[in-house]
């Protein structure tokens, strides 16, 4: 016979588990942030070797596809390891000349989580 435990101390270990989940969810968010936010640090810096050697930066349409490949005066602007889609799998956004007020002369962020432009968990 199986002995009956007091609801109190099952509920007690729902509870628990169910607050484990949440930051374990929580801090794996956080590394998919922080790993974005790295990957977009490259880029960017990628972007502004790009400048440097054209005297522009890629249009819109190359995309940040065009930082990893050879071209007549140089490339590639990034290494092979950094990542061109974000942590959700989802390319980067990336658009020269802003569309955003106040900006670069580029905008380069992800969608973040949810995926939508002009959300609060879009990562820059």
């Amino acid at each position: 016979m199986i002995p009956r435990r007091p609801a109190a101390a099952l509920l007690a270990l729902v509870l628990l588990a169910a607050t484990a989940a949440a930051q374990d969810g929580a801090g794996a968010r956080a590394r998919e942030v922080t790993a974005t936010r790295a990957s977009l640090k490259a880029i960017r810096a990628g972007l502004d070797d790009f400048l440097f050697v054209h005297g522009r930066y890629p249009y819109t349409e190359e995309g940040v596809a065009i930082l990893l490949t050879w071209g007549l005066f140089g490339g590639p602007y990034i290494e092979r390891s950094v990542a061109t889609l974000d942590a959700w799998g989802r390319p980067f956004v990336y658009r020269s000349p802003s569309t955003r007020a106040g900006r670069r002369e580029f905008d380069l962020f992800s969608l973040g989580p949810d995926g939508r432009e002009g959300t609060a968990d879009d990562v820059e």
